[in-house]
Order: structure tokens, then sequence, then C-alpha cells
């Protein structure tokens, strides 16, 4: 008895050195995807330019931020997108309500098939003061959400989807 009381610190300490780095991959999730397939590049603007001249844009994939910029206003950022993952770009600023925007990477195409594609979107930032005017919930839906378009064979935004989501939005300021 006394020897296996001696041997549980060594054997909790052996465990620990040969488990520890799968418990690390696994609690960071599934890492960004290898093979680039999209630039995705955008520009954000916002009406107080004087103040704090700059906003946050981080790069989300499996829950995980994968890279992010801090930009100044109407200037560009990019970032390079993995094939077959779902991302997401939160645009933050304090004092103005955080942008999402959806964007999915699987493509109908052979794996083969190394095509590059790039895709530029601009976006403007909703004062704090302003989003009282405007419904909350919808505020908390990506803008827009991009996809590859099999037919067009390039990355496109759901119009229809962003249209909704705008209705939505402003469907409070809207008069009778």
């Amino acid at each position: 008895m006394y020897t296996y009381i001696a041997h549980k610190p060594l054997l909790t300490c052996l465990l620990a050195v040969f488990l520890g780095p799968f418990a690390a991959i696994h609690a960071q999730g599934p890492a960004q995807p290898a093979i680039a397939c999209l630039e995705i590049s955008g520009k954000v603007s916002y009406k107080d330019k004087e103040a704090d001249n700059t906003c946050k844009v981080e790069l989300i994939c499996y829950n995980s931020v994968v890279d992010s910029a801090i930009i100044k206003h109407n200037k560009t950022f990019k970032f390079l997108l993995g094939r077959g993952a779902y991302y997401t770009i939160r645009i933050s600023k304090k004092g103005y309500v955080t942008r999402w925007v959806s964007i999915c990477t699987n493509m109908n195409v052979p794996a083969d098939d190394d095509g590059f594609y790039r895709y530029h979107f601009d976006t403007d930032l909703i004062p704090d003061m302003e989003a009282k005017e405007l419904d909350a919930d919808a505020l908390e839906f990506p803008i827009a959400i991009i996809s590859f378009d099999t037919q067009a064979g390039w990355f496109y935004y759901n119009e229809a989807y962003t249209s909704n989501i705008k209705r939505e939005i402003y469907k409070k300021t809207a008069r009778p």
C-alpha cells in the first residue's frame, strides 16, 4: 500500500507530461485550415473621425480569434481564409455597435482546384446613440453572409439576407 501511494504522484506527473499537449490542442479547438482560398478585405467607416481614430477587426474561426488588425478610419484590412471553414469577422470600436460578417469557405469544386479568390466589402459602424432607435435584436446578427456561388464561380454575399437584416434593423425608424 505504501508503494502505491508513493507512485501515485509519479503516475500523475507522467500522465500530465504525455497527455498535456493533447489537452491543450483540444482546448484550443480546431486550427484554421492551412490551404488559403480567399483573401477578404474591407474598409470600415464611422462618424467620429477625430477622437479615437481606430477600430479593431478580428477574424474568428471555430470560435477562436485567429487574426486581428487595428485600422484607422477608411483604411483597408486584409485576411487570408482557409478552404472549407466557417469564419466571422468582428468589427468593434468603443461607442459604436459591433458589426459581424459571416463567411463560409466551403466550395463545391474539386479538391485539387487551387483557385484563389478575392472579396472586398465596405461597412459603416453605427454609433451607440443612434442604435437606441434601432432593433437591438437584429443588430446581433451578421450584416452579411458571404459564401461561394457555384453558378457564378466566385464568392458573393447573400443579397436577400442582407436586405432583410437591414430592413429588420431599421424597421423601428420606418414611418407608417
